[in-house]
């Protein structure tokens, strides 16, 4: 069973682009995960969401806002200009969910309270 659950925070925009696949045109959104794993360690995770998943990723997955993606992991190798044998890993995205308010909106909320004017002068003490 290949299956796998992050949650962390976006560290870049979705990037969304089509392409044609068997003559039917399909949607990837491309972003990145940080991981906080402990006090001195992130993990910085690639995502690919495809599909229905990418609208997902292109609403949710904003730069700085916290999201949950269910998916699998994919390993790639390839041979880089020097040509030494490269691997990587990435997770294929199944879904994405928002976890909390996005970072815009929760700088709106907190100036919305920082100017908010409070009268003392009801105050009995």
């Amino acid at each position: 069973m290949n299956s796998i659950n992050l949650v962390g925070n976006v560290t870049r925009d979705a990037e969304l682009r089509t392409f044609q696949k068997d003559g039917k045109e399909c949607t990837v959104a491309k972003f990145s995960l940080a991981i906080y794993r402990n006090k001195t360690t992130t993990d910085f995770i690639d995502i690919d969401a495809f599909d229905w998943a990418a609208e997902a990723a292109e609403k949710f997955a904003v730069k700085g806002a916290k999201v949950a993606v269910t998916g699998s992991l994919l390993q790639d190798s390839w041979t880089d200009a020097d040509g030494n044998a490269r691997r990587g890993h990435r997770v294929r995205a199944d879904r994405v969910y928002p976890c909390g308010a996005k970072p815009e909106a929760e700088r709106e909320l907190v100036g919305a309270v920082a100017a908010t004017v409070v009268d003392d002068s009801d105050i009995p003490f």
